[in-house]
């Protein structure tokens, strides 16, 4: 048969020192042998990234097999001891809402046999066309490593199109690179969390302890150990939503990103990088909290999006409702969190939510027009914690709050259909033991701009 040729680049990115985990794959007898991986990034309507970890230096191939091919294609990658063993495959030329499988292996693996084919992953639908899809939001998963994480398996028997990692995730709370490295291994060899990511669509922002400290900004000392080892270890989409590059942000700045799934674009917000560290783009009297370039990254791209919804995800909540004596929060920014919602009203964008993590509660607000200045309401989603911990006082009162909980081990499954009229953006908030605590539903109807 006749199949659509698949272009592709492999970037090689960085870890550090060596580390064993269980993988399947890993008792071949690969050159380099494995020591994570495969486990997915960024996965679009044409295009993939694939992350690995070599356990030694030397050259890794993936094998790719599309559905209903009668062979494989092939990438290699080096993974070095400089770049710390870590690669990252990007594969162009897919097919839309269509299944490959993958292997890392010398040898082309039998196409008959699915044993030797135990990764696999569907292609996002193409845009242009209604579907339904589902992802999966969580923060604050402070794990310890050997330990399950159950939350993980619970949401993976939901089938979620994509994970999406807001923050302190894992718990790091040092700047340094080795500390840093060591932290994503442990946390990406978990056994729950690596099942789901070899088949799952997975992206990240970071928050403040996996940034480096808890409660800090951009002032923080040793935050390019910080940013370089989060490119190492996640394949996000970038800020051109596409992948093919090496790393998120522009110009080694940051780790924002955007990436699309049928009617739902998620724009990933760097809420520390450039936190304090200028004056404000929208008022220079006043400490920004996105900076100027993001800022720019995050105008031109909302306004060029098409996605029927629209969601702003950060690490920090966008309200004012937070514990005593807390201060990384959109409302201690107020003049910046002013203007995306004066950008959203003036260029009449239709269909935004906001998503936040990291009070370690999970709630459901709903901003009227009259306090967001917006022409409809903002729903704010806040999905947290993944782990066992609960904040007690983080039940702050707030006007626009509809709901609230503090269970553990909790997230959020988000799921959009455009194949009904008006499309539907529903939110579940369901924690490890498989119990749906909240539901919501909104129709995008009710987040679009009035007709004139």
């Amino acid at each position: 048969m006749t199949t659509m040729p698949l272009a592709f680049v492999a970037w090689v990115s960085i870890a550090a020192a060596a580390h064993s985990a269980a993988n399947p794959l890993a008792a071949g007898a690969f050159a380099p042998p494995i020591d994570l991986g495969p486990q997915l990034g960024h996965v679009g309507h044409d295009r993939a990234r694939v992350w690995a970890r070599a356990a030694e230096p030397g050259t890794l191939r993936l094998w790719v097999l599309e559905h209903g091919a009668s062979a494989p294609r092939s990438l290699e990658a080096a993974a070095t001891a400089d770049d710390d063993l870590c690669v990252v495959f990007d594969l162009a030329g897919l097919k839309a809402a269509t299944e490959y499988r993958l292997a890392l292996s010398d040898a082309p693996p039998p196409v008959s046999d699915p044993g030797v084919w135990p990764h696999s992953f569907r292609t996002a639908p193409d845009p242009a066309q209604p579907a339904r899809v589902s992802i999966a939001f969580g923060s604050c998963c402070k794990d310890k490593p050997g330990e399950p994480l159950p939350i993980f398996a619970t949401l993976a028997s939901h089938r979620p199109d994509a994970l999406v990692l807001i923050g302190d995730t894992p718990y790091i709370d040092s700047t340094e690179l080795s500390v840093q490295r060591r932290r994503y291994r442990e946390f990406f060899a978990n056994p729950q969390l690596a099942a789901l990511r070899a088949s799952t669509a997975t992206y990240a922002t970071w928050d403040d302890h996996d940034f480096g400290r808890n409660d800090t900004d951009g002032r923080l000392k040793g935050r390019d150990n910080a940013r370089r080892a989060f490119v190492e270890y996640h394949a996000n989409a970038g800020p051109d939503g596409c992948g093919g590059r090496r790393d998120d942000g522009e110009n080694g700045e940051g780790i924002y990103s955007r990436f699309r799934a049928g009617p739902v674009e998620v724009f990933l917000i760097d809420a520390r990088w450039f936190s304090r560290t200028e004056p404000s783009p929208v008022d220079p009297e006043r400490q920004t909290l996105l900076g100027a370039r993001q800022w720019e990254w995050l105008r031109r791209e909302l306004r060029a999006s098409t996605a029927t919804f629209k969601v702003l995800a950060t690490g920090m909540i966008w309200n004012e409702s937070v514990r005593p004596l807390k201060t990384d929060y959109w409302g201690a920014y107020p003049h910046e969190r002013a203007a995306v919602w004066k950008f959203i009203a003036d260029e009449r964008i239709d269909g935004v939510v906001l998503m936040g993590g990291d009070i370690h509660r999970s709630r459901l607000l709903r901003h009227p027009p009259e306090f967001a200045g917006t022409p409809y309401p903002l729903y704010e989603f806040i999905s947290s914690p993944l782990s066992q911990s609960v904040h007690a006082n983080a039940n702050v009162p707030h006007p626009s709050l509809l709901w609230d909980a503090g269970d553990p081990s909790v997230f959020l499954l988000l799921e959009a259909d455009s194949t009904v009229s008006p499309p539907t953006l529903s939110g579940r908030w369901i924690n490890a033991a498989g119990d749906e605590l909240h539901r919501v539903s909104v129709c995008a109807d009710e987040i679009a701009c009035p007709q004139h």
